[in-house]
C-alpha cells in the first residue's frame, strides 16, 4: 500500500483481513473494538507476526519502545498506530 492512498478505514480492513486470515477463529466477530489478546490469545508469537506483517504492508518500522500491550489491544489502537508511524 502507497502512504498516499491509506486512511483510518483502509487499515482497520487490512488489520481485520490479516487477523482472520493469520489466526483464524469460528464463531468471533471481530470489530475495531474487539479484545485482539482474549480473541486470538495473543503471545509473543502472535505478536512478533503482526509486527512484520505492520512493517511489511505499511512500510513502517517498529522499535522495541513500541511495544506495549496498549498498541496491541484492538483494531482500534493498532491503526491508530499505524496512521501515527505514517504520519512521521
Amino acid at each position: 500500500m502507497s502512504k498516499v492512498d491509506i486512511d483510518k478505514e483502509k487499515i482497520e480492513f487490512e488489520l481485520k483481513q490479516f487477523f482472520k486470515t493469520e489466526f483464524p477463529a469460528t464463531d468471533i466477530e471481530l470489530t475495531n473494538t474487539s479484545d485482539l489478546p482474549a480473541l486470538f490469545l495473543i503471545d509473543s508469537l502472535r505478536v512478533l507476526t503482526t509486527v512484520i506483517h505492520l512493517e511489511q504492508q505499511f512500510g513502517i518500522s517498529l522499535a522495541e519502545s513500541d511495544m506495549n500491550a496498549e498498541i496491541f489491544q484492538n483494531i482500534d489502537s493498532l491503526s491508530n498506530f499505524v496512521l501515527a508511524k505514517l504520519s512521521n
